[in-house]
């Protein structure tokens, strides 16, 4: 995400511009994935309910962001 944010700065009258949105797109679909990932591995882990509920919460809070981002990045694709 600090990559997508760093080009996304820096995008300002660049000369490859979808180019590099479709970058960003794989980074934030790829964080998207990962934050599914994060919350299987605390299936059949030995910690307590409160605090998995409390970090899938968290993360599906975070995948909700992230999906948004994902769209706002597909519509100014479709812009560019």
């Amino acid at each position: 995400m600090k990559q997508s944010l760093t080009v996304m700065a820096n995008i300002q009258g660049a000369d490859h511009k979808s180019e590099l949105i479709e970058n960003i797109r794989t980074w934030v679909a790829a964080a998207l994935t990962d934050e599914g990932t994060c919350t299987d591995e605390f299936d059949g882990q030995k910690v307590s309910y409160e605090v998995n509920k409390n970090i899938k919460k968290t993360v599906l809070n975070l995948s909700k962001l992230t999906s948004n981002c994902l769209a706002l990045l597909n519509t100014l694709s479709n812009r560019s």
